[in-house]
């Protein structure tokens, strides 16, 4: 059973040139699973679950 999904997950920082943070992440996980999101600071780990 899934507990949390997303798919397609985009963000884009619009400005002269736009910056693209994240670009169709897909992510799911199962009851029962571990996972871990990890990158440097300001990479946007944070706007998976916001």
């Amino acid at each position: 059973m899934k507990i949390l999904e997303t798919r397609g997950l985009t963000k884009i920082y619009p400005g002269v040139e736009d910056v693209i943070a994240l670009n169709h992440v897909d992510f799911s996980l199962e009851k029962g699973e571990l996972a871990a999101i990890i990158g440097e600071s300001g990479s946007e780990k944070a706007h998976c679950f916001t």
